[in-house]
């Protein structure tokens, strides 16, 4: 019957450049230690070598215990069959890049309309005539997708859009906003319009009267 030992481990190495292939570990209690015969036959790790490319070396128990816990990792010298320990810290790995959530791409995608809208809107209000075709465009499709009053100008729609935009900050600056437009020569004809969808959207306190 085996007694209680302490079995110290066996390294493979590669013999062309030392690189460790299998640390067998150490072994404590009622075991019987392997011969290297052993090894071959149970370690699927030495399976992908030939047993002409590998050696090995065999340590006594807590043999380089302090060496084995604080390296980086160790080769064993093909010369001299010593062990090599190397302690350069490993860098930590790069943080991966995390997706955006929901909000935060609602967020983007608002930012981005909005600062297309100041685009569009100071193209329009550049105009003291009839807008551009590409800006009548651009208009329709921002009205018909953010206005829910229905028979009205498609003009009258947006500018409305954007005064309740500006009020969404503060109700001065869509007033401030409101008197922009309709006092524009070229935009003062949708005012009727404006205030109607106004006045449906329950925005009536941007509605500047006094003009």
């Amino acid at each position: 019957m085996a007694g209680y030992k302490y079995i110290g481990k066996r390294i493979y190495y590669l013999k062309v450049d030392g690189r460790v292939v299998l640390d067998t570990g150490e072994a404590e209690g009622w075991v019987n230690p392997t011969t290297s015969e052993d090894d071959w036959r149970i370690y699927s790790e030495l399976s992908k070598y030939n047993k002409s490319e590998v050696d090995y070396i065999e340590l006594k128990w807590g043999e380089f215990k302090t060496e084995f816990a604080e390296c980086t990792s160790y080769r064993v010298n093909i010369e001299t069959k010593q062990i090599e320990f190397d302690y350069t810290p490993i860098p930590d790995p790069p943080e991966v890049p995390t997706s955006p959530t929901l909000h935060e791409r609602v967020e983007d995608l608002e930012l981005g309309a909005e600062a297309t809208q100041e685009a569009l809107d100071m193209l329009l209000l550049s105009s003291m005539g009839e807008p551009v075709q590409a800006a009548t465009l651009a208009v329709s499709t921002f009205a018909n997708t953010n206005t829910k009053q229905k028979g009205v100008d498609t003009m009258a729609a947006y500018i409305a859009m954007r005064i309740m935009k500006k009020g969404d900050k503060s109700v001065e600056a869509g007033r401030e906003y409101y008197t922009t437009w309709v006092t524009h020569p070229a935009y003062a004809k949708y005012k009727a319009d404006i205030d109607l969808i106004l006045q449906a959207e329950e925005r009536e306190d941007l509605i500047v009267e006094s003009l």
